[in-house]
């Protein structure tokens, strides 16, 4: 960086700093997630104070769950009491937020039913192969664009293996660049009886990866979940499930198939491990444990069902 530069880069995250209440390691995260923002910034000459604005709207509108009546939004909860609230960005203080900038089901619930139904258009094509979406679905968009959400893509590998001694195997995963890998090998001895089991995975699927892509664009500070650190050695065993950044898109993706199936979440959970277990090597011991600590921790985000 020049000197100029590293003044204004600075300057842009004391701002960022001061508007999520003084967390300055996050603060400096989300400096360096928006690096090429801020540095636009400098070239354009705008102020760090309106760049750091900004950056922090960005992530107050897809956390937040308040507005303040004086500037529009809030951060910070006061110690005045439960319905006292403080806002970081004017000072404003007093029991004036209960409207919801935008419910967290309205964020996911139709991207994961638009993908799930892209992905669909494939499997029924009986073909294998891989695809690119949306840009093979809309022909033009490269990335899907929904509200609230980060940009972001599917790349989708299909499989047909009269030798699979399942009816299905589905697994993801998403890369640096905010794509959602999915990979799915099908026995077609059970196809397309299995069909209604392959699409409640692939909404759990889609929901999961979703939330991890949320977390490693820095927009669930509420959770202050941290993009996992690759230097870190992932565990193999069922500790897996139980990092501090895979139980939340866990519950996601469970949550989604609660709703479709108006099933118990204990028996959603039970039922995902148990067609799953070989993927991830678990015992029936391995398999009680999380499904105990998971349904727990579905009563503490959504309530008991």
């Amino acid at each position: 960086m020049s000197a100029e530069f590293e003044d204004y880069f600075s300057s842009v995250e004391n701002q960022i700093s001061d508007c999520v209440g003084g967390r300055e390691l996050y603060a400096l995260k989300l400096a360096h997630k928006n690096y090429f923002r801020i540095k636009t910034g400098f070239y354009e000459d705008e102020s760090p104070e309106d760049v750091a604005d900004e950056i922090c709207m960005m992530v107050a509108e897809s956390s937040e769950k308040v507005k303040c009546p004086s500037c529009g939004w809030s951060w910070k909860k006061s110690t005045g009491g439960e319905d006292m609230y403080q806002c970081h960005k004017c000072g404003n203080t007093g029991g004036f937020l209960t409207e919801s900038v935008i419910s967290e089901s309205s964020v996911f619930d139709l991207p994961v039913r638009q993908v799930v139904r892209d992905l669909l258009k494939f499997i029924k094509l009986e073909e294998e192969g891989s695809w690119y979406l949306p840009e093979e679905v809309s022909q033009t968009e490269m990335e899907y664009n929904f509200p609230k959400l980060p940009l972001f893509s599917v790349e989708f590998t299909v499989e047909f293996n009269d030798d699979l001694p399942k009816p299905y195997l589905v697994d993801g995963s998403k890369t640096e660049d905010d794509v959602i890998e999915i990979f799915l090998i099908i026995n077609p001895e059970f196809y397309p009886k299995n069909l209604y089991d392959i699409l409640a995975d692939l909404n759990d699927l889609v929901a999961h990866e979703l939330e991890h892509i949320m977390q490693d664009n820095f927009l669930r500070p509420e959770e202050e979940i941290n993009p996992k650190d690759p230097d870190v050695e992932t565990p193999k065993d069922k500790t897996y499930y139980l990092q501090a950044h895979e139980i939340p898109a866990e519950l996601k993706g469970f949550r989604r198939i609660v709703k479709l199936r108006k099933q118990k979440p204990e028996q959603v959970i039970r039922d995902w491990f148990n067609r799953t277990r070989e993927i991830h090597r678990l015992d029936d011991n391995d398999i009680d444990e999380l499904v105990g600590v998971l349904t727990q921790k579905y009563e503490q985000y959504y309530g008991k069902k």
